[in-house]
C-alpha cells in the first residue's frame, strides 16, 4: 500500500512540476526506470521525478520510488519475504545544455523511504531510512515535449534497523531510463 500511495504521489508530482509556469525557464517531469541490486538480488524501481530551471542550469524538484517486483529473501533474514521498498524527497538538477538537442546531467536525491517485509501476507517488521542518490544522465531530446534520457546512480542508504538486514544490503548501483516531458524549448 505504500508503495502506491507513493507511485501515485510521484506521478501527482511530476505532473505539477510538468507545467511551464515561469516562461524564463523550463519544467519537466517523467517516469523513470531503473535497475538495481537489492540484497544480491535483481530488482526493478519505477517512479519519476519533475522539477523547475531555477536558473541557466540548476533545477529543484522532487521525486518518489518503488520496488516494482519481489524479492524472496533479504540476505540474513530469515523469514524475509515480500520485500517492498519505496522513498522520495528533493531532487536538486545541474544540466549542461538544458535547451540543447544533447545534454549531460547530474542530479542527487536526498529524502527519506521505508523497508518492510511479510510472511504469509502478515506484516512482520518495517523500519524507515535516510537516502542519498547521486546520479549522471546523458539526455537527448526525441521531441520537443520530450527527452530520453539515459543515466546511472548509487543509491546509499542509511537508518535501517532490522534484525539480519544491514544498510549495505540495500544499498546498490541504479541503472536508469527515464523519459522526461515539458517545455524544453526556448521561448
Amino acid at each position: 500500500m505504500k508503495s502506491l500511495i507513493i507511485i501515485i504521489s510521484s506521478l501527482f508530482a511530476t505532473t505539477v512540476f510538468a507545467q511551464n509556469i515561469d516562461t524564463e525557464g523550463f519544467g519537466f517531469g517523467g517516469p523513470e526506470f531503473m535497475h538495481t541490486h537489492i540484497a544480491g538480488q535483481n530488482a526493478f524501481i519505477v517512479g519519476g521525478k519533475g522539477g523547475k530551471l531555477i536558473n541557466e542550469n540548476f533545477a529543484i524538484g522532487g521525486g518518489g520510488y518503488a520496488l516494482a517486483n519481489s524479492i524472496d529473501k533479504l540476505n540474513n533474514s530469515v523469514n524475509g519475504t515480500n520485500v517492498d521498498l519505496a522513498y522520495g524527497g528533493v531532487v536538486f538538477s545541474y544540466f549542461t545544455k538544458p535547451i540543447s538537442d544533447f545534454n549531460f546531467s547530474g542530479s542527487v536525491l536526498i529524502g527519506g523511504g521505508g523497508l518492510s517485509y511479510k510472511t504469509d501476507d502478515k506484516l512482520e517488521t518495517e523500519d524507515e531510512f535516510f537516502v542519498v542518490v547521486p546520479s549522471i544522465d546523458v539526455q537527448y531530446q526525441t521531441f520537443d515535449f520530450m527527452r530520453l534520457s539515459a543515466g546511472i546512480g548509487y543509491r546509499f542508504i542509511n537508518g535501517i534497523d532490522l534484525k539480519g538486514i544491514k544498510d549495505s544490503d540495500l544499498n546498490g548501483l541504479n541503472l536508469k531510463l527515464s523519459f522526461m516531458f515539458g517545455n524544453y524549448i526556448e521561448d
